[in-house]
């Protein structure tokens, strides 16, 4: 067969992709049958059907685990022109926790400045 190739002109790099192409199928044909075979005789596992009811009559209770925040009820709820004042300095705990609940939960209408040293401003001013 490579012979005959060759016949037509091919190079030996187009010859040596040919041949890895070949053992790659080869490959793939085998390690089919040995999944096949392996998987044959084993049943597959399905799972039980849920028995879930939506409910749509009234909010769902509040969560007490982790994923709450506080930011969020305090940041989400507030409007345009709404505002608070920290007391930090820059770069510390809080400064840090403030500008990720902001990014987190206001991301894009808001402003957070400093006022005086060791003061800050955050506001919203996007709707």
């Amino acid at each position: 067969m490579f012979v005959l190739l060759a016949g037509y002109g091919y190079s030996v790099s187009h010859l040596k992709l040919i041949i890895r192409i070949m053992i790659w199928q080869e490959l793939y044909l085998l390690l089919t049958l040995i999944l096949t075979i392996y998987f044959e005789d084993k049943p597959m596992k399905t799972a039980k059907p849920l028995n879930i009811k939506v409910i749509t009559t009234r909010p769902a209770p509040k969560r007490m685990t982790q994923p709450a925040s506080d930011w969020r009820n305090v940041l989400a709820p507030m409007k345009r022109g709404h505002w608070f004042e920290v007391e930090c300095k820059t770069g510390d705990n809080i400064y840090s926790r403030v500008t990720a609940a902001a990014n987190a939960y206001c991301k894009g209408r808001y402003t957070f400045y400093k006022a005086e040293e060791n003061r800050y401003i955050f506001e919203i001013i996007k709707g």
